[in-house]
């Protein structure tokens, strides 16, 4: 059956400190319009996800909040997984083969972060010969062929296209 993935990293954080941890960064102004910006995006291209599947980190429960909220329609499913929080590729690929998911979901959206969602999304077929990773916010999409999600590989995704905030496809 096709499907579609995105895989996106979350939008702009503050920095870290010894008073805020890692895990609690909260998006900056520019983070919360970065991800009202990839909505818009999706909404444009017609990619509109019926699920976002994202690490329980504040940023990027923001990320996803923001997205949802600025997409229209029917309501997202909105799966928070802390095991994505920091996860490598492949923790990434199993949280994708064993969410909760309904396997009516045509287009699954996962936000994470770096470096495991852009070495997963490189897995997948992704090339910019301009970074190794994604900046904030930046998204990838593909095309997925498979039987049903538990047998979901990088192998089974076909690159669509990358994009960021403030640049066209």
């Amino acid at each position: 059956m096709n499907k579609r993935l995105l895989l996106m990293r979350h939008a702009e954080a503050e920095t870290a400190t010894i008073r805020t941890p890692d895990f609690d960064r909260k998006l900056t102004r520019r983070g919360l319009a970065q991800a009202c910006e990839m909505a818009e995006a999706l909404k444009q291209l017609d990619y509109l996800p019926n699920a976002i599947l994202y690490s329980a980190a504040l940023r990027t429960t923001q990320t996803a909040e923001q997205i949802a909220n600025t997409l229209t329609g029917k309501p997202l499913l909105m799966i928070s997984e802390k095991v994505l929080y920091n996860a490598p590729s492949e923790r990434v690929i199993e949280a994708i083969r064993f969410a909760e998911l309904p396997e009516d979901i045509h287009t699954l959206l996962v936000i994470a972060h770096n470096p495991g969602i852009s070495r997963l999304a490189a897995e997948c077929g992704w090339q910019d010969h301009m970074t190794a990773y994604f900046p904030p916010a930046g998204m990838a999409a593909f095309d997925i062929t498979i039987q049903n999600r538990t047998g979901f590989s990088p192998q089974s995704c076909k690159w669509l296209f990358f994009k960021v905030p403030g640049k066209n496809l």
